[in-house]
């Protein structure tokens, strides 16, 4: 059995220490949700603090007898850069397979398809090629979203998904157009290479 967090040991005494919510009047029981809970070292210590990169925003809420206080939580990225990622990933990956073509083998005991013996740089070289080409990639996406923090969500957010989407689409049209013409002038080579793989 799992053992419990020293500070939730320390939480559920001090829990304890308080009469119950049951021996209390409604104005008292109203009285105490009323009041703030500090935030300093200890409490922050015990209750936790906010995941670093969280937007907080504190709202009201008009209810019968005023205004409630509210508090939204939400992640500050937006999450559109996976669309352009995927975009340049398939670009690249489609560029280094005909610009730097190597045999490929299946090994005994495993079905996971690796370099031929002799090409592993070129494998290497393919993989780091590929994750910076990618990083570069999305920079455009990380200053737009930079840029357009000041706007509203509800408009932000479907402008930056649909751009992030038609960018992604036309980094993996460009990369295929590109490497098509390259695989026009390398076909010996990448017949080649194909007769060597081992599958």
């Amino acid at each position: 059995m799992a053992a419990v967090d020293r500070r939730v040991k320390l939480w559920a005494w001090l829990v304890r220490q308080q009469s119950s919510v049951g021996t209390k009047t409604e104005a008292e029981v109203i009285a105490m949700q009323s009041r703030h809970t500090p935030a300093n070292g200890v409490t922050n210590r015990i209750l936790g603090t906010v995941v670093p990169g969280t937007e907080v925003t504190n709202r009201a809420i008009t209810g019968p007898a005023g205004d409630i206080p509210v508090r939204v939580y939400r992640p500050a990225r937006t999450g559109s850069g996976g669309r352009p990622r995927i975009g340049a990933a398939l670009a690249l990956g489609n560029l280094f397979t005909v610009t730097m073509p190597f045999p490929i083998e299946k090994r005994a005991g495993s079905p996971i398809r690796t370099t031929a013996a002799g090409y592993t740089s070129y494998g290497i070289a393919g993989t780091f090629g590929n994750l910076f080409g990618v990083g570069l990639a999305v920079v455009p996406v990380i200053i737009a979203i930079v840029l357009t923090g000041h706007a509203p969500a509800a408009v932000r957010m479907p402008v930056l998904v649909l751009g992030a989407a038609g960018y992604g689409l036309v980094l993996a049209w460009i990369g295929v157009r590109i490497a098509a013409r390259a695989a026009e002038q390398k076909l010996p080579e990448l017949c080649q290479v194909a007769v060597r793989s081992k599958l």
